[in-house]
């Protein structure tokens, strides 16, 4: 295997439970999701290391999350952050948050009577503690709960002058909570009694660094901004990975290209759905082709937005899991775009030298891509025999090129000579959109282009329960249902960003009949621009100004659904922070759901 995904064996993987109330901590949570966390998760990927943030309250307004099972799913989770190097940061406010009665979770009691979780519940309706409080001590404030994590949790107490300046910019009331200020009071003093004070970033990192850690966790007590608040965060997370997972030197570009396509295989594949047929496809295909190499390069069409990465990203796990293939394949995939290189089909013929070099006694690459072209048959001949000469395995070797993404090459894949130079010992499996140069230059050549089939109910009402198990979340069946059966869910992507988020499913449902509204108007163009306006406040101000006054005449229902149409554009805007390419939201946003 050349390139391998990030092993889960291993559990080089970070998982953050996010602990805090529900109403008053929005501004810190968004900061996390589009400044903080897609920072940290691009330095672990050049580690190997999988970063995962679990957020319970995101997506989730305190009224839905006001059920035992939400509570019972939250002790859960800090169970399963314990499987991973566990992580657990806490931040409150002036609020102590839901309390639950004995009338809340009438129905809970009901179905989960032997829950493992019933008598950690039903200890906290008798003390009258919050879910947000039951957290806390689950994880790290009751006796001997933190011994997992000594050293890998961090508190943060907001400054009462952050929150009266939050408080007044949003007119929301929901800031303060003086019913149960004592118990609010108290629990911020366990917090602080406990932990080892810290007073910045140079702080946490020296803290981190100890060799031996005399503090079971860290208090920052009074952050007076947002940015703050951010930064501590971010040093914390920064001192610890490379605490658990330190970087010695740093990786050649080999290694940093491998990583980067190994990291781009692992996200595809967090919302893989099967398809079976597909798959059977592409391995005849290319078992036919080490009998007749002359068939050619394989090419994977649909449109954008409907797997086709995922599918290749299974493809090359597959292969490389294939004991009883009558063929041992050596993968090398390739994502354009994954690695921030030239998206040039000479730059992907250098990674394939590059990583046959260590093969072929590190022998030099070629200076021009003429000479690199030439040698690239040569180079995969011998790399393949030398491979078949060594291993105990006596099948025959055959390289598996798994290149995604035709259409984003520099000249849109208009020239594909390249993927015909790699001789018979093996065999290019690319993918690109349908109708694109790169699709019709295949046509032109006469490649075999397998058709991906449109994405059917069934695959998409079993995308929404996976993408939903990620975050330990479910759907009630009827919306499940209208969901899967909307248009637009058609399209893989536009449905697994939909379904992460309850608020933005709910957005992007209503959203539906907006959209096809402003069509029937006449106003692509609007969305097209709301489209590419990222920010928050830049897509509200153009939803609350020209949507608004132009669509005024349609009516109030028509405001409001546009208005929801607004919100799930805001929603989606969060994902380019999150690592969706910004030619993916575009490109689904508008060609797909319109």
């Amino acid at each position: 295997m050349i390139a391998a995904a990030p092993s889960a064996q291993d559990k080089r993987e970070i998982r953050v439970f996010l602990s805090s109330t529900f109403k008053d901590m929005d501004a810190e949570r968004t900061h996390l999701l589009k400044e903080v966390f897609p920072r940290i998760r691009a330095k672990c990927a050049e580690r190997n290391v999988g970063f995962t943030e679990i957020d319970l309250r995101w997506g989730v307004d305190e009224e839905q999350a006001k059920n035992g099972e939400t509570v019972e799913i939250c002790l859960a989770e800090i169970d399963r952050c314990r499987e991973f190097p566990p992580f657990f940061i806490g931040f409150l406010g002036e609020r102590y948050g839901w309390v639950p009665s004995q009338n809340d979770l009438q129905c809970y009691w009901q179905q989960r009577q032997g829950s493992p979780y019933a008598d950690k519940i039903r200890q906290a309706l008798e003390q009258g503690i919050s879910v947000t409080e039951l957290e806390m001590n689950a994880a790290v404030l009751k006796q001997n709960a933190a011994e997992r994590l000594k050293g890998q949790v961090l508190f943060l107490l907001r400054a009462p002058e952050l929150t009266q300046e939050l408080a007044q910019r949003k007119d929301n009331p929901d800031f303060y909570d003086s019913t149960h200020q004592d118990k609010l009071d108290q629990l911020k003093a366990r917090i602080r009694a406990k932990g080892k004070s810290v007073t910045d970033g140079t702080d946490v990192e020296n803290a981190c660094a100890q060799e031996q850690l005399d503090y079971d966790y860290l208090v920052k007590d009074g952050y007076r901004s947002i940015q703050e608040f951010g930064a501590l965060i971010e040093a914390f997370l920064m001192a610890m990975l490379n605490r658990l997972y330190p970087q010695v030197q740093a990786p050649d570009a080999r290694t940093r290209l491998r990583n980067a396509h190994a990291t781009f295989r692992a996200q595809r594949l967090q919302r893989f759905i099967p398809r079976p047929a597909v798959r059977r496809a592409l391995i005849e295909a290319l078992h036919a082709r080490c009998d007749q190499p002359g068939l050619g390069p394989i090419v994977l069409v649909g449109p954008s937005g409907q797997g086709k990465s995922a599918l290749l990203a299974d493809l090359a796990r597959h292969l490389e899991n294939s004991p009883d293939s009558p063929v041992r394949w050596i993968v090398l995939d390739h994502y354009i775009g994954a690695d921030g290189a030239a998206a040039g089909l000479d730059e992907w013929v250098k990674r394939i030298l590059s990583e046959l070099q260590p093969e072929l006694d590190e022998r030099e690459i070629p200076i021009t891509p003429e000479e690199r072209l030439k040698a690239l048959a040569q180079w995969l001949s011998l790399a393949a025999r030398r491979r078949e000469s060594t291993a105990e395995d006596s099948r025959p070797v055959r390289f598996a090129l798994i290149l995604d993404a035709l259409d984003q090459l520099a000249d849109e894949g208009k020239n594909l000579d390249a993927l015909a130079y790699v001789g018979p010992d093996a065999v290019v499996i690319a993918s690109t959109v349908t109708g694109s140069p790169a699709h019709q230059t295949a046509q032109q050549r006469r490649w075999q282009c397998i058709e991906l089939p449109p994405f059917n109910e069934a695959e998409r009402l079993e995308l929404i329960q996976t993408s939903l198990a990620r975050y330990r979340k479910r759907l009630d069946a009827e919306l499940a249902h209208r969901l899967a059966a909307a248009e637009p869910s058609g399209n893989p992507l536009f449905l697994a960003l939909a379904v992460e988020d309850r608020k933005l499913l709910e957005a992007a449902l209503g959203s539906l009949r907006a959209l096809a509204m402003l069509q029937r108007a006449g106003y692509v163009d609007l969305l097209t621009e709301a489209l590419n306006a990222w920010g928050h406040e830049e897509a509200k101000a153009l939803a609350e100004g020209r949507w608004l006054e132009e669509l005024g005449a349609l009516g109030d229902d028509a405001i409001d659904l546009v208005w929801s149409l607004s919100k799930f554009l805001c929603k989606i805007g969060h994902y380019r922070a999150a690592g969706v390419l910004q030619s993916e939201i575009v490109d689904v946003g508008y060609r797909a759901i319109v």
